[in-house]
């Protein structure tokens, strides 16, 4: 098991409710791919660097999580067939930053 970070955006045009679906969803595919999330931070509504699907701002979300590198590839193709998801990252995380949560 390693550690990983990953940055997803959601598209901008959801409600609060449909918001907590959407990370109920990301929380459902973590959990189907046994990876176990150490922190999650909510950045928030940000204007994009550049156009997503014609969108120019997203709902950002910091996830940190622990799991099988064999997994990985796995949880980036079902971040990519979840249409509310505009773009999403996953980077390996030092194992001794991944320890420390990260303040909201």
């Amino acid at each position: 098991m390693r550690f990983y970070e990953s940055i997803v955006i959601l598209t901008p045009h959801i409600t609060e409710e449909q918001l907590r679906g959407c990370v109920a969803k990301l929380d459902e595919i973590f959990k189907k791919y046994d990876a176990k999330l150490v922190n999650k931070v909510e950045w928030g509504r940000k204007p994009l660097g550049f156009h997503i699907q014609k969108q120019n701002e997203g709902f950002y979300l910091l996830i940190e999580f622990e799991a099988n590198p064999a997994k990985i590839a796995e949880i980036q193709y079902a971040f990519r067939l979840a249409d509310f998801i505009l773009y999403s990252s996953i980077f390996v995380k030092e194992a001794s930053s991944a320890q420390k949560k990260i303040p909201a």
